[in-house]
C-alpha cells in the first residue's frame, strides 16, 4: 500500500514541467525588455507609450529594471522547479550531494522556501527601484510600505535561519 503512495510523488512532476515553461517564458520576456530598451535608446523614442513625463534615459532605465525583474522570476521558477524535482524525484548519494553546487543541494522543502523567500525579497526591491525610477517623489506615503514590507521579511528570514 506504502509504494502505491509513494508513486503519488511523480504527480510533482506536473509542478515541474510547467515552471520549467514558465521560467522559459520568463526569460524571453527578460530578454524582450532588453532588446526594448536598446530600441528606445539608439532611436530616442518612447516604444512603449507609457510612462511619457520620463526622459529616455529614465524609459531606458525602467525598461532595463523590468528586465531584470524578470530574469529573476524565471531564476525564482527555475529554482523551483528544480527544487521539487530534487526533493520528490531524485535519489542521489552523499558523493553526489557534496560534488553539487550549494544552491543546487535542496535537500527538504524548508531549504526550497529559505531560497525562495531570498529571490523574492530581491525581486521587491527591484520592484520597488522601478517604482522609484517611474513616481519620483509621487505617492511618497504609499511607496515607504514596500521598503517596510521589504525590511520585515528580511527580518523574518534572518530569524528563520537563526532558529536552524
Amino acid at each position: 500500500m506504502l509504494t502505491k503512495l509513494l508513486f503519488l510523488r511523480y504527480l510533482s512532476l506536473v509542478a515541474v514541467f510547467f515552471s520549467f515553461l514558465g521560467s522559459g517564458l520568463m526569460f524571453f520576456v527578460g530578454a524582450s525588455k532588453t532588446i526594448e530598451s536598446f530600441t528606445m535608446f539608439f532611436s530616442g523614442k518612447n516604444i512603449t507609450e507609457t510612462n511619457t513625463h520620463l526622459s529616455i534615459s529614465e524609459l531606458v532605465a525602467v525598461s532595463l529594471i523590468e528586465s531584470v525583474d524578470a530574469f529573476l522570476f524565471a531564476l525564482v521558477l527555475l529554482i523551483f522547479a528544480f527544487g521539487i524535482y530534487q526533493i520528490f524525484i531524485t535519489k542521489h548519494s552523499i558523493d553526489d550531494l557534496k560534488s553539487m553546487h550549494s544552491w543546487m543541494n535542496i535537500r527538504n522543502i524548508s531549504e526550497l522556501k529559505t531560497i525562495l523567500i531570498e529571490v523574492i525579497i530581491v525581486i521587491l526591491f527591484v520592484y520597488f527601484l522601478k517604482n522609484t525610477v517611474i513616481y519620483h517623489e509621487q505617492q511618497f506615503l504609499q511607496m515607504m510600505f514596500l521598503p517596510v514590507s521589504i525590511l520585515l521579511l528580511s527580518l523574518s528570514l534572518y530569524f528563520i535561519r537563526k532558529g536552524h
